[in-house]
C-alpha cells in the first residue's frame, strides 16, 4: 500500500491508454508509411521526378535503413518486450508456458535486429554464392517456408491450443497476414523482378509495398492480441515513465 501511495504521489500526471488505441495508432502509422511509399515511387516512375533522392531514400519501402525499416523494427521489438513480460507473468503465476513465451520473445528480438541489419539477406547472399546460383528467389525465404515454419508450428501448437479461443484465432490471423507478406508476397515480387530483369519499375515497388504493409499489419495486430492476453491475466497494467503514470486497459 505504501509503495503504491508513494508511486502515485511521485507521479505528476496520469494517462489511461487502451489496447484498442495502441492498435489504431500502429495501423495509422502503417497507412501513412505505405501512402508515402506509394507517393515517392509514383513520383519517380510515373512523373519521372528523380530530383528528390532524400525523400525517396527515406520512404521507399523496398530499401533498408529508412523510416519504414525503423518503424518495423520497433514494432517487432514491442512484440518481443510483450512476450518477455508475458513469460515473467506466466512464471510468477506458476504457469507452464513461460519458456514458450521466452522463446518467442527471443525470436522477435532477433527479427527486430534482422530488420535493421538485414541478416537473412546477407546469409542468403552467402548461400547463393556458395551454391553458385544466381536466382533472385532468396534461399532464406525458401528455407523458412519449408523448414523453420513447420518447426515453429510444432513447437508452439500446444501453447496455441491452451490459449482462449478468441486469442488463439487472432494469433493465427496475425501469422497468416504476416506470412502472406514475408513469404508469399516476397516470392511473388522476386519472381516478378526475375521475369522482368529489374526492380526499377512501379509494379515491382507496389508489390514490395504490399509485402511490407502485410508484415507490419500482422505484427501490429499481434501486439494488440498480446496486450489483450496480458490484460486478461493481470486485469490492468500500470507503469511509470519519469513522472508520468501510464495505465493500460483493454478498451
Amino acid at each position: 500500500m505504501g509503495k503504491s501511495y508513494l508511486s502515485d504521489a511521485y507521479a505528476r500526471c496520469g494517462i489511461t491508454i487502451s489496447a484498442v488505441i495502441i492498435l489504431k495508432f500502429l495501423l495509422t502509422v502503417i497507412f501513412v508509411l505505405s501512402l508515402c511509399g506509394f507517393l515517392v515511387n509514383y513520383d519517380r516512375y510515373v512523373w519521372g521526378e528523380t530530383n528528390r533522392p532524400l525523400l525517396y531514400s527515406l520512404f521507399n519501402m523496398d530499401w533498408e535503413g529508412n523510416v519504414p525499416t525503423l518503424f518495423s523494427a520497433m514494432n517487432l521489438f514491442f512484440s518481443a518486450l510483450l512476450l518477455l513480460y508475458l513469460s515473467k507473468v506466466e512464471q510468477n503465476n506458476g504457469g507452464c508456458w513461460h519458456f514458450h513465451y521466452l522463446s518467442l520473445g527471443i525470436l522477435f528480438l532477433f527479427l527486430s535486429y534482422d530488420e535493421i541489419w538485414s541478416l537473412h539477406e546477407k546469409i542468403s547472399g552467402m548461400l547463393s554464392r556458395y551454391l553458385h546460383t544466381q536466382s533472385l528467389l532468396t534461399l532464406g525465404t525458401v528455407l523458412f517456408a519449408m523448414i523453420l515454419l513447420p518447426s515453429l508450428v510444432v513447437f508452439f501448437w500446444r501453447l496455441l491450443l491452451a490459449l482462449p479461443r478468441r486469442i488463439a484465432l487472432e494469433m493465427i490471423l496475425c501469422a497468416v497476414i504476416f506470412l502472406m507478406g514475408a513469404v508469399g508476397m516476397e516470392m511473388v515480387s522476386i519472381g516478378y523482378a526475375q521475369a522482368q530483369g529489374t526492380k526499377a519499375d512501379l509494379k515491382y515497388q507496389m508489390l514490395a509495398i504490399i509485402e511490407e504493409t502485410l508484415e507490419m499489419v500482422g505484427v501490429a495486430i499481434f501486439n494488440y492480441t498480446l496486450l489483450k492476453l496480458l490484460l486478461q491475466q493481470k486485469h490492468q497494467i500500470l507503469f511509470h515513465l519519469g513522472r508520468v503514470r501510464i495505465h493500460l486497459v483493454d478498451q
